[in-house]
């Protein structure tokens, strides 16, 4: 059992301007829930679930000082991907691989 946490932030422009630009910001707190195993003490693999919170937030600035939200899930074209960077829940399902070198 774990605790996964993330913060990323970014942001947008146009190369040798100043405004306008975009602050993207992704904050995300998982539960994990997973099993190790090991072989011959050289490899490894280790599966995982998880179930999080998730928030995405998207925000315009002008060369006026005015800031604006941007509907994210208008700004990624809609459908699958938009949903999925809109939505609050975060679910999680996966594996690492571990080879020993020593």
């Amino acid at each position: 059992i774990g605790l996964h946490g993330s913060y990323a932030a970014a942001r947008l422009s146009v190369r040798g301007q100043r405004f306008p630009y975009q602050d993207w910001t992704n904050t995300q707190i998982t539960t994990r829930l997973g099993l190790n195993a090991i072989s011959s003490d050289n490899m490894g693999i280790d599966i995982f679930v998880g179930l999080g919170y998730k928030r995405n937030t998207a925000l315009n600035h002008d060369y006026r000082g005015r800031t604006t939200t941007v509907d994210i899930n208008e700004a990624i074209g809609g459908g699958g991907l938009g949903n999925y960077l809109v939505s609050p829940f975060k679910f999680s399902l996966g594996f690492h691989l571990t080879f020993g070198l020593l």
